[in-house]
C-alpha cells in the first residue's frame, strides 16, 4: 500500500490580511489624492488580485509525495518560485526558527539537496499555512525512509509519533 501523501495549501493568516488592508488603504487614499491615479492603481490592485489569486485558487504550499518534496512559490512568483525536489536528490528535511531583525520569528523549513558533492539547502517559509510536523514526519518517512526530519533548533528528529 502506498503512503498518504502530504499537502498543505495557503490559506489566510494575519500577514495576508495586513497586505490587503494596506493595499487596499493606499488605493482609498490614492483616489482622494491629486496623482497619478491609473499607475497607482494597477501597480497596487495587480499585486493585491495576484496575492489574492494565490489564496482564492488554494495554490499547494507543501506537498510531500511520491515525487519528492514540492515548495510551492510565493505567491506574486508562484510558477517561476515554486520547486520540486525528487527523493534521490534529498538528504534531510530540516524545520528551525529564522529571527528576524525586528525580534519575530519566522518558522521555516529547508530541504538538504545533494548537488555535485556539496550539500545546497533550498528553504521556504512557512507562513500563511499551518504545518503538521508529524504528518511531514509521517509521510516523508513512508516515500523516503532514509530521510530524515530535523528540528535544527534542537538537534533532534522528528517523527510520527511525536
Amino acid at each position: 500500500m502506498d503512503p498518504e501523501p502530504y499537502q498543505v495549501r495557503y490559506e489566510w493568516d494575519r500577514r495576508i490580511w495586513t497586505v490587503v488592508c494596506a493595499a487596499a488603504a493606499v488605493i482609498l487614499v490614492t483616489i482622494n489624492l491629486p496623482m497619478p491615479l491609473l499607475p497607482t492603481i494597477v501597480l497596487i490592485g495587480g499585486g493585491l488580485l495576484a496575492v489574492l489569486g494565490c489564496l482564492l485558487y488554494r495554490r499547494v504550499a507543501l506537498r510531500v509525495d511520491a515525487a519528492g518534496i514540492t515548495l510551492g512559490g510565493a505567491p506574486l512568483r508562484y510558477r517561476i518560485a515554486a520547486t520540486v525536489v525528487p527523493w534521490p536528490d534529498i538528504e534531510a528535511v530540516e524545520l528551525w526558527q529564522r529571527i528576524l531583525p525586528s525580534g519575530a520569528l519566522v518558522p521555516q523549513l529547508g530541504v538538504r539537496r545533494r548537488q555535485d558533492e556539496t550539500p545546497q539547502l533550498t528553504t521556504h517559509a512557512i507562513s500563511s499555512f499551518q504545518l503538521d510536523r508529524r504528518a511531514l514526519a509521517r509521510a516523508v518517512a513512508g516515500y523516503a525512509p532514509h530521510v530524515p526530519v530535523l528540528d535544527a533548533d534542537t538537534g533532534r528528529e522528528i517523527t510520527a509519533d511525536g
